[in-house]
């Protein structure tokens, strides 16, 4: 069901200007809102944790092509170590070759500041020309070199729902994320000092079990 449809494009375009972060952090910035994660804030995360459990948010690396998924990874073994392989080199060894097309919901990945133009110009007003055949010479991913460690909030939508996933097409609303909020106490940092700016949002919405579901390897 479409969420808030009764936007007008000028109303979507306004939001380019209302909304925008550009000059917030001086004409040169890369970083964007992860300004607001600060040493301090990183510090204050670290003492959060209690159990010292990582979990990780990856998905495997997506080979098989699909309708999500037109440009799948490519891996190929460059050595397995089979006797005859490695005659030239002291010990047998294994070695293997990525090509990725990161973008998209297949495969898991960061998108840089550079990723999106509007009037042919990315974040902080630089130049959509300065991402060239050769790369980016500004909003680069590279700029996120140091990592990104501040407190984390997961909401599980499908779980508010009552269900393992959302459908494709299915529309997440503000309703949906603040009922989560709600159900997970997640306003409540706030009281010691927490914004939503320095927090790592992330939302699940099941694609991942959908696609085992349809591959029947559940």
């Amino acid at each position: 069901m479409p969420v808030n449809s009764d936007l007008t494009e000028a109303q979507v375009r306004e939001f380019f200007t209302t909304l925008s972060n550009w000059g917030k952090w001086g004409p040169n910035d890369q970083l964007g809102a992860l300004n607001y994660i600060t040493p301090a804030k990183r510090a204050q995360a670290a003492a959060l944790v209690r159990e010292g459990v990582s979990v990780s948010m990856s998905l495997p690396l997506a080979t098989r092509p699909s309708p999500d998924n037109p440009t799948p990874v490519t891996h190929l073994m460059l050595q397995t170590g089979a006797p005859g392989e490695t005659e030239m080199v002291p010990l047998p060894y294994s070695a293997d070759y990525f090509a990725i097309s990161p973008h998209g919901i297949a495969n898991t990945h960061l998108d840089a500041l550079c990723h999106v133009f509007n009037q042919g110009k990315m974040y902080n007003g630089y130049s959509a020309s300065d991402v060239t055949s050769e790369g980016a010479r500004n909003g680069a991913i590279d700029a996120l070199k140091d990592g990104i460690v501040s407190r984390g909030v997961l909401i599980d939508v499908p779980r508010l729902k009552g269900r393992e996933w959302l459908e494709p097409g299915e529309a997440i609303s503000p309703a949906d994320l603040e009922a989560a909020e709600q159900a997970g106490g997640f306003r409540r940092p706030a009281a010691f000092g927490w914004k939503k700016a320095t927090c790592c949002l992330s939302v699940r919405v099941g694609t991942h079990w959908r696609k085992r579901r349809d591959r029947g390897t559940r």
